[in-house]
């Protein structure tokens, strides 16, 4: 028995290190200590979670009070949805979460988020030019079956530049591919 240690001690000390000699359990602190990051990431949620129980208990009940509203002003037949239910499906996706953490860390820690953000694909004005390609693409195709227009060669597509529609067009898309060459360039 080691000195200073009372029998109680000493016995918590024996089967603390039995149980330490188990491979099972030395296999589980082992995975226990290579993830304590995240552990700890989790544990400080969870403490926010319980901390703030009540407030957030209060706003879900609120939001589903603003839901049932909504739905019951949209639609009649929504009016019957239970908070049961609704509570039901908010702990079967609560449950996913530990799940997709690990995937949602490497996307977030990879920089895929902020590349996709520096690279102006979310700008406003990228998106306004893709719904404009979109509607044209999709009028055009819809035109192509309905009143195609004929090229039979050189000179009928000669003649199509003097139409000021396809005029705009090629001068768009030579702006485009002269700013993609530029792009190009720099790498």
């Amino acid at each position: 028995m080691t000195a200073g240690l009372s029998v109680h001690q000493q016995a918590s000390l024996d089967s603390l290190m039995e149980r330490l000699d188990d491979p099972q359990v030395a296999a589980a602190l082992i995975n226990l200590l290579d993830h304590a990051d995240l552990l700890a990431i989790l544990i400080v949620g969870l403490d926010g979670l319980v901390s703030r129980s009540e407030t957030i208990g209060d706003a879900l009940v609120d939001g589903i009070d603003e839901l049932r509203g909504v739905a019951a002003a949209s639609n009649e037949a929504m009016g019957t949805l239970e908070l049961g239910e609704i509570l039901a499906s908010l702990m079967t996706l609560s449950s996913s979460l530990p799940k997709i953490t690990p995937a949602v860390t490497r996307v977030v820690d990879s920089g895929l988020i902020e590349h996709v953000l520096d690279s102006g694909i979310t700008d406003p004005a990228m998106v306004t030019e893709i719904a404009r390609i979109g509607r044209g693409l999709t009028a055009g195709a819809g035109r192509a079956t309905t009143d195609p227009i004929a090229v039979n060669g050189l000179f009928s597509a000669m003649k199509l530049l003097k139409d000021p529609d396809i005029q705009r067009a090629v001068s768009y898309f030579a702006a485009v591919a002269k700013s993609i060459g530029v792009e190009l360039d720099k790498s």
